[in-house]
């Protein structure tokens, strides 16, 4: 290399560092000798690197992996950085219609974890889990790989499949799951009037419009004479925190409904309620349903509502994410940092984060017997459902087909209860998931139960 070159090639490391540590994030690193003796040592490497590596570096690569390396060490899964690549897949998803499989994924002790599959989707019919973690992609393990690769790798052309291990608590070995990508619509609300004016509203997740179309749902089910509510964020991943915020006042008339605190003074905030916006009468029965795929924008809601008693939250405990991120962008727009800036904590001051929302009533979900692990790992790795499909096409979900498949998969080596079969059958069939499920939800079977006690 020559002279003129190196030079170049140390300015440019210069410069990299210096966006780093002085205003490239708005705000400058504390500067002592320490650090300023870490970066010479880090333009040494470079340097040394770029002179004598046995092939020629490629120096956007050794900069991007650098700047991995750095947000690694701050342990924090949920803070990374996003090339030019990265970022146009990220913007793709905000829009809410993407090709994949339908699940939010998240880091959870180091381990990319499902936190909800999305309902009707392709990954909901294979029976993915909240919790589930998959630990190969492809068979490529995802031991140090970031959310937005791993999203990036499950992602593709509609049609084509892609294979997950998963390991799943209470199975005693992982298992390998292929699921063919589809076009994956988000929306955001699904609703309906049940029996004796009872409203049910589910919200998928927290996006833009989110708050305008639930404000319109609530004041609908307000003419129609709605006696309870019963408002659903299971399986709901979050989003933004001002639909968090806009919704939770919507039930809450008067003080906290969330803080944040941060290490910078311009991050610690406190969210306070007002009258004005306020939709639900105080005196309407509120039923909160919550489980473990409940993250982030549904853990303020669900905090919010059960500090100021505004409403009873049933389920399971909640997922436990509520760190508040913050996008930097660079290049143009191009490439973007998403960084952990502060923690959410409910108005009564609980950290939500790593601990979840335990809700007032504990009802469990239906679940599988431990008997039939075995059962649904043949049934999962020898595509028994597209076996059975193949040889009854278009079946209608009655009676006599939950009987037909039930003897199907104990033909095939996987005998299961009539209710694991039946639920199995149901999800592959129902290919738009229902707006309620009575046969199989028994959180929202109690829910009823309670409120029809409590109202005329």
């Amino acid at each position: 290399m020559g002279k003129w070159e190196r030079s170049l090639w140390i300015i440019a490391v210069v410069v990299l560092l210096s966006a780093l540590v002085g205003g490239g994030l708005g705000s400058r690193c504390d500067a002592d000798s320490s650090s300023d003796n870490s970066i010479e040592l880090f333009i040494e490497i470079m340097n040394s690197v770029n002179e004598h590596y046995v092939e020629k570096p490629d120096f956007k690569k050794l900069i991007n992996g650098a700047i991995d390396g750095m947000l690694r060490s701050l342990d924090d899964q949920h803070t990374y950085f996003m090339d030019e690549e990265k970022h146009k897949a990220f913007q793709v998803e905000i829009k809410g219609k993407f090709f994949g499989i339908g699940i939010e994924i998240t880091m959870k002790n180091n381990i990319l974890t499902v936190v909800s599959p999305i309902e009707g989707t392709p990954a909901y019919r294979a029976g993915l889990k909240p919790n589930d973690r998959i630990i190969k992609i492809n068979g490529e393990s995802t031991i140090d790989k970031t959310i937005v690769d791993a999203v990036n790798k499950i992602r593709g052309e509609r049609g084509t499949t892609v294979t997950l291990t998963i390991d799943r608590d209470g199975l005693s070995e992982p298992f390998d799951v292929e699921i063919a990508r589809d076009e994956i619509k988000i929306q955001s609300i699904a609703d309906m009037m049940l029996d004796n004016n009872i409203g049910y509203i589910r919200l998928k997740r927290f996006d833009m419009e989110s708050a305008v179309e639930l404000a319109g749902k609530l004041n609908e089910y307000k003419q129609k004479g709605m006696k309870a509510l019963i408002f659903d964020l299971r399986g709901n991943p979050g989003g933004l925190l001002t639909a968090a915020v806009q919704i939770a006042d919507y039930f809450i008339s008067d003080g906290i409904l969330v803080s944040t605190k941060g290490r910078n003074n311009n991050e610690n905030l406190i969210h306070n309620a007002s009258q004005k916006s306020t939709i639900v009468d105080n005196n309407l029965p509120v039923y909160l349903l919550i489980n473990e795929g409940s993250a982030s924008a549904s853990e303020i809601v669900a905090g919010a509502l059960k500090d100021h008693k505004r409403a009873i939250t049933l389920g399971e405990k909640s997922f436990g994410k509520a760190s508040v991120q913050k996008l930097f962008y660079y290049k143009g727009g191009t490439q973007a940092l998403r960084l952990t800036i502060a923690k959410y904590y409910t108005p009564s001051g609980n950290l939500i984060h790593g601990k979840g929302i335990i809700p007032d009533i504990i009802v469990t979900p239906l679940t599988f017997q431990k008997s039939e692990n075995e059962s649904l790992k043949k049934y999962a790795k020898n595509k028994l459902i597209k076996k059975f499909l193949t040889q009854h096409p278009n079946p209608k979900y009655n009676q006599q087909t939950k009987s037909l498949f039930n003897q199907f998969l104990k033909s095939n080596d996987a005998p299961m209860s009539m209710t694991t079969s039946s639920y199995l059958l149901k999800r592959e069939l129902t290919l738009k998931a229902p707006v309620v499920d009575l046969e199989f939800d028994n959180q929202l079977q109690e829910a009823i139960r309670r409120i029809r006690k409590t109202i005329k």
